[in-house]
C-alpha cells in the first residue's frame, strides 16, 4: 500500500515530534470526552510535559505539545459548552430557520436527511418524512418551520451514539420540518460542485446497475449508503467487510496507486505527477463526502506525497501523527466519533507491526508473498482496532482474514472501474459492458460477504467492554510490540499492567452478572422494560414500537436470545418491537395475558411466533424465570402487570385505569398522559421511584406528577433523562442510572 511505503523501523519514541504532540492532543480530547473535568486535563498534560522535559533534556518539544494539549480541551469544553447552551434553549423549540445546504441530502424510503449550515445555530441535521418533491441541492438556500431537539446519547448505554456522530461532525442540534421549505439556488463551492458530482455518479449507477451491485458501487465509490439494504449491511458485518462500504485509507489508497501509475504514464515519474495526485486524492475525498476516515488516510496521503516532490523520506507514524493532531486541533469531538477511532488504530496497528513482520515474507515464493502481505495488513488492522469494534459495535468476524483475501484483490479492480462509470456510461454499447463488468465484480464481492456471513459461528459477539478491559488490551498490544522489538523488560511491565487492569475488568463483570437490574428503556412514546437477572437470564416486558432500543440494549450485553418476553399491551408501541425480535427467533418464550390473546391485535404477533419456533404460553396465574416472578394485576386497555424479585415489587401499569398496589417502583400508565390522577392509587402504594415512559412534554401534560413528588416518590421520565436501571439486588431497590 501506498502509505506503508518507506516506513522507517525505528523505535516508537519521542524522536519522532509528531507522536508526542499527538499523544498530547488524543489524550487531552480522550480526557474530556471520559467527563475529566478541565482542571484534571489541564493538570495531566503539564505533569507530563515535566517528566518528558526532564527525561529528554529539552523542553521545546513537550513544551509545544502540552500547549496543543491546553488549546484541545479549552475547545472540546468550548464545544460542550455550546452544545448544552442550545439544547438548554431550543429543545423541543419550534421555530423558523433559513440556512444553506452542506451537503447533498440523503433520500431513504421514508425520510430524507441533510446537514443545513445557519448564522445563529450553526449546523443543524433535518429530517423531513415522508415523500418530497422539493429536495433541495448542495449549497441552495433554504427557509422553513421545523421543531428543534438536542441530539440524545443512545437510548440505552449499549447501541449506536446518536449525539457523538452528530458533535463528531459539529452538528449541536437536530430538526424534524413543520411545514413546506423554500428553496433558493445556492452559489458554487468546493462542497456543492463535490455534493453535485457525487448526486450525478449515483444517477448512472441507478440507471445501469442492479440489487446489491447498485448499493455497494454508491457505498464503495461514493460513499453514499442509502442503496444498501440492510440483509447487505448486516453479511458485510458478520463477514468482517464492513470497511469496505466506508470510504477509508483502503479506498484512498487504490485510487492514489492508479492515479500515480496513470500519471507517470502520461507525464513520467516527476513532480507534476505527484501534484496531480495530491490534487486528485483531495477530490475523491470531497466527493465521497470527506468522512473522518478518508481525510485522515487524505492527509497521509498529501504527506507522503509532498515528502516525494521534496525528495524527502517519508514516516508513516509521523504522517499518522500529523493527521490526528490536525483533525482534533480543528474538531476535538472527532474523539467520540466511530470511524475516526477505528481509522486512526487500524493504522496505528499497521504501522506498528507490518514493518516488524514484514521482513519475514521476503523468503517466501512471489506468488504467495502478495496474499501473505495481505494476511499480515489484516491482521495488524484487526489488533490495532480490536478495542474499538468491541467498544462500538459488540462482535467481533471470525472469518475476517479469508474474507479480506478474497474480497479486496477485485475490489481494487471494481473501485476504479466504478470511477468511470459515470463517463462511461454515456458512451452506447461500451456504457452498458461496463456496467455489466462493474456489477459482476461487485456482485461478487456482496455474494462473497453474504455466503462468509452465513458460516457458522460467523461473527462473536461481545459485551461492551469497560475501562479496565480497554486498558488491559492496549497494555497487551504495546507487549506484544515490545516483545517484536527485543525489549524484554519493558514488555514485562507493561504485560504485569494487562493482568492487573485485566483482573480489575474481570471483577467488574462478575460483579455485573452477579446482581439483577431493571432498565426502562428510552423508546419516545412506547414501552420497554428489561430484567437483566443473575445467571444470565433475561426478561421483556413491552418492546417499544420498532425494536431498534432494545435490539441495541441486547447486543451490547451480548445477548442473542431473550428467555421471556411478556406484552401488557396489544398496541404498537408495546408489542412492535416484540414482533421484531419473534421475526428473528431472538425469542425463547412469549407469554402473553389472557385478554391480549383473545383480541384481533396479537394475530401478527402470534403468527410471527409460530413461524419462527417461539414458544407461547399464557400469564395465567403468573411466569417465573429464576428468582423473578409476574402476574397479572389488573385489566383495563391492557394488562397491569406486578414483577415480584426478593423484597421487591414492580408494577407496570397498562394504557388505561389500574388500581395500584403497595410496589418499590412503578411504570406509570399511559405515559403520563390521561384523565386520572391516582391520587387514592398512590397514597395506596407508596412507591419509592416512579417512571414514565414518554417525551419530555410528559412532565408538563402528567396529571398525576405533582401527587407522586409531593409523595416523596423520585419520578423519572425517560425521554428527559434518557434510559432509567435499577439493581435489585439489595433489600430496597436504588437507581444506579
Amino acid at each position: 500500500m501506498i502509505l506503508m511505503d518507506k516506513v522507517t523501523k525505528d523505535k516508537i519514541s519521542i524522536k519522532r515530534p509528531m507522536l508526542v504532540i499527538s499523544a498530547f492532543v488524543t489524550g487531552a480530547a480522550a480526557l474530556c470526552a471520559l467527563g475529566a473535568p478541565l482542571w484534571a486535563t489541564l493538570a495531566a498534560a503539564l505533569a507530563t510535559c515535566i517528566i518528558l522535559a526532564f527525561v529528554r533534556k529539552s523542553a521545546a518539544v513537550p513544551l509545544t505539545a502540552a500547549l496543543l494539549a491546553v488549546f484541545t480541551a479549552l475547545s472540546y469544553t468550548s464545544a460542550e459548552k455550546r452544545a448544552n447552551a442550545l439544547a438548554e434553549r431550543y429543545d423541543g423549540v419550534e421555530t423558523e430557520i433559513t440556512g444553506v445546504v452542506r451537503d447533498r441530502p440523503q433520500i431513504y424510503e421514508n425520510r430524507e436527511v441533510c446537514v443545513i449550515k445557519t448564522k445563529d445555530l450553526g449546523l443543524v441535521q433535518l429530517t423531513r418524512y415522508g415523500a418530497r418533491a422539493d429536495t433541495p441541492s448542495a449549497g441552495d438556500r433554504v427557509c422553513l418551520r421545523v421543531t428543534l431537539s438536542a441530539p440524545k446519547s443512545a437510548k440505552n448505554g449499549y447501541g449506536f451514539d446518536n449525539r457523538s456522530y452528530l458533535y463528531s461532525r459539529k452538528i449541536y442540534l437536530a430538526a424534524t420540518d413543520e411545514g413546506p421549505m423554500k428553496i433558493e439556488s445556492g452559489g458554487v463551492t468546493p462542497m456543492s460542485l463535490a455534493a453535485r458530482a457525487q448526486s450525478a455518479a449515483v444517477r448512472t449507477g441507478e440507471r445501469l446497475l442492479r440489487g446489491d451491485a447498485l448499493g455497494l458501487y454508491c457505498a464503495v465509490v461514493f460513499g453514499d449508503k442509502r442503496h444498501t439494504d440492510a440483509e447487505l449491511k448486516t453479511a458485510l458485518t458478520a463477514s468482517g467487510l464492513s470497511h469496505i462500504a466506508s470510504v477509508s485509507g483502503l479506498h484512498l489508497s487504490i485510487v492514489s496507486v492508479v492515479l500515480l501509475t496513470l500519471l507517470s504514464l502520461l507525464f513520467g515519474r516527476g513532480r507534476a505527477g505527484l501534484a496531480a495526485a495530491i490534487c486528485g486524492a483531495v477530490a475523491f475525498t470531497l466527493v465521497t463526502g470527506a468522512s473522518s476516515a478518508t481525510v485522515r488516510a487524505c492527509i497521509m496521503t498529501t504527506l507522503y506525497l509532498t515528502a516525494k516532490l521534496l525528495y524527502r523520506d517519508s514516516d508513516g507514524l509521523s504522517s499518522l501523527g500529523a493527521a490526528v493532531s490536525a483533525m482534533l486541533l480543528y474538531n476535538p469531538m472527532l474523539i467520540l466519533g466511530a470511524s475516526f477511532q477505528l481509522s486512526a488504530l487500524a493504522t496505528l496497528g499497521i504501522l506498528m507491526f507490518v514493518p516488524l513482520w514484514q521482513p519475514r515474507l521476503a523468503a517466501l515464493p512471489m506468488v504467495f508473498r502478495a496474499p501473505a502481505e495481505l494476511v499480515l495488513v489484516s491482521l495488524a488492522a484487526q489488533i490495532g482496532a480490536f478495542a474499538a469494534l468491541a467498544a462500538h459495535y459488540n462482535g467481533f468476524a471470525l472469518y475476517f482474514i479469508p474474507a479480506n483475501l478474497i474480497v479486496v484483490p477485485p475490489l481494487s479492480i471494481a473501485l476504479p472501474m466504478g470511477l468511470m462509470l459515470p463517463l462511461l456510461g454515456r458512451i452506447p454499447l461500451l456504457g452498458g459492458l461496463w456496467a455489466r463488468l462493474c456489477e459482476a465484480l461487485f456482485g461478487f464481492i456482496a455474494l462473497t460477504a453474504k455466503r462468509i456471513a452465513a458460516l457458522p459461528f460467523s461473527i462473536v459477539s461481545l459485551g461492551r467492554p469497560s475501562a479496565p478491559l480497554i486498558v488491559s488490551y492496549a497494555a497487551l498490544v504495546l507487549t506484544l510490540y515490545l516483545i517484536c522489538t527485543k525489549r524484554r523488560a519493558m514488555a514485562a511491565a507493561f504485560a504485569v499492567c494487562a493482568v492487573l487492569a485485566g483482573g480489575a475488568g474481570g471483577l467488574m463483570i462478575h460483579a455485573e452478572n452477579s446482581r439483577a437490574t431493571l432498565t426502562f428503556l428510552d423508546v419516545g412514546r412506547g414501552d420497554c422494560a428489561v430484567f437483566c437477572l443473575p445467571g444470565g437470564k433475561t426478561v421483556l416486558i413491552d418492546g417499544g414500537k420498532s425494536g431498534h432500543e432494545i435490539r441495541d440494549f441486547l447486543e451490547g450485553r451480548g445477548v442473542a436470545r431473550v428467555d421471556a418476553a411478556v406484552v401488557t399491551s396489544a398496541s404498537r408501541e408495546h408489542i412492535g418491537g416484540i414482533i421484531s425480535l419473534a421475526s428473528d427467533g431472538m425469542i425463547e418464550t412469549l407469554c402473553l395475558p389472557k385478554s391480549i390473546v383473545a383480541g384481533p391485535e396479537a394475530a401478527e404477533l402470534l403468527a410471527e411466533a409460530a413461524e419462527n419456533g417461539v414458544r407461547t404460553a399464557t400469564l395465567g396465574d403468573g411466569l417465573y424465570v429464576a428468582s423473578l416472578r409476574l402476574r397479572p394485576a389488573g385489566e383495563n386497555d391492557g394488562t397491569a402487570i406486578m414483577a415480584e424479585y426478593g423484597g421487591c415489587k414492580i408494577l407496570f401499569c397498562a394504557d388505561g385505569y389500574t388500581e395500584w398496589e403497595p410496589c418499590a417502583i412503578v411504570k406509570a400508565p399511559n405515559h403520563g398522559v390521561g384523565k386520572y390522577n391516582y391520587i387514592n392509587e398512590i397514597n395506596r402504594s407508596h412507591p419509592s421511584f416512579a417512571v414514565i415512559s414518554g417525551l419530555k412534554s410528559a412532565r408538563e401534560r402528567c396529571a398525576y406528577l405533582a401527587p407522586l413528588l409531593n409523595s416523596g416518590a423520585e419520578v423519572r421520565i425517560t425521554g428527559e433523562g434518557g434510559a432509567a436501571v435499577f439493581d435489585l439486588s439489595g433489600a430496597e431497590p436504588t437507581m444506579i442510572k
